[in-house]
């Protein structure tokens, strides 16, 4: 017996001094602007809210929304963090989609152009620039179209890619104005070129910026969407207090090295735009079909509440996770 306990003892302290090593749970996450509508995966990636769950995440970057929902609907990836269009046009088609957190809720990009262009109404016969057609900037593009009484068809209206290609392009006179969020829209102004329109202006509310998942991923590994959830809230809470820290992951993932374009863009988003808790609002997601011209029996139609999955955000909240 007494070898038996001395043995006993042994074990509990090399399992005190050596812990048997728990492999982290790898999880692929794909984002798709490169700008500060999307940081909030970046900061729980880079300062460790994820990790301290056991994920180790794969973050990866592809250039619109469209290809991002494609590769989520393949399996390639787990989740996406992608703008509100894509997301939309899925819930259209009757795709297996569950909306997890919507951390911006506002049409937060703007209308940068040549200094030339002095109203709306200039725009006509010019050439205008966004990321993808069918994304979030071509649709605020045709809104804001529609409320200065100006017809798409009197544009030329040019797909051209990421927020670099786009500054590009306006910088080489190939566009005479673009849509661009922040911080490149701050590196624009101070290239000389101005405002023309801010699209939060519009004072609509809109899924701007969402986590989204499979429907089997929910039903499958509930504790993984639980755990990814909660350190995608955590960090958008330090990003509200921690400036700079939260300053230091733009720099890196938007390879803007301006700290003044990078102060202003923090003091906009962390002021004004993020959502500290990014609740799943059915509301939100209706505003953004009524934005897109739906009627609201089409709006009924679409059984809204069937692609939302609120439980996550709230499991964050009430537990102080």
């Amino acid at each position: 017996m007494k070898f038996l306990s001395r043995s006993v003892a042994i074990l509990a302290i090399v399992l005190f001094f050596c812990p048997v090593q728990v492999s982290a749970e790898k999880v692929r996450v794909v984002y798709t602007i490169l700008g500060a509508t999307q940081s909030s995966i970046w900061v729980a990636e880079e300062l460790g809210f994820l990790k301290k769950r056991g994920l180790e995440v794969e973050l990866t970057y592809i250039t619109s929304g469209q290809l991002g929902l494609s590769t989520l609907l393949s399996g390639e990836v787990d989740f996406t963090v992608m703008g509100g269009a894509a997301v939309m046009n899925a819930i259209e088609k009757k795709t297996d989609i569950q909306i997890i957190a919507i951390p911006l809720k506002l049409l937060t990009s703007s209308l940068i152009s040549a200094q030339s262009v002095r109203t709306p109404s200039d725009l006509v016969g010019k050439k205008v620039g966004i990321p993808r057609f069918g994304g979030l900037s071509d649709l605020m593009l045709r809104h804001a179209l529609q409320l200065w009484k100006i017809p798409g068809t009197k544009l030329n209206i040019i797909q051209l890619g990421g927020n670099a290609e786009i500054l590009a392009a306006l910088q080489t006179g190939q566009v005479d104005a673009v849509v661009l969020v922040a911080p490149t829209t701050f590196k624009a102004l101070d290239l000389g070129f101005k405002e023309l329109f801010d699209f939060a202006m519009m004072d609509a509310t809109y899924p701007a910026t969402t986590l989204i998942t499979r429907t089997k991923m929910i039903q499958e590994r509930p504790d993984l969407v639980g755990k990814l959830t909660a350190g995608f809230v955590e960090a958008l809470s330090f990003m509200k207090t921690e400036r700079a820290k939260t300053i230091a992951v733009l720099k890196k993932y938007t390879r803007i090295t301006d700290n003044e374009v990078l102060e202003k863009t923090y003091d906009l988003y962390m002021g004004h735009y993020l959502e500290t808790l990014p609740s799943v609002d059915l509301s939100i997601l209706q505003s953004g079909f009524r934005l897109m011209g739906k009627s609201e029996a089409e709006i009924q139609a679409l059984n809204l509440s069937r692609y939302l999955a609120p439980r996550f955000v709230e499991d964050a909240k009430r537990v102080g996770r």
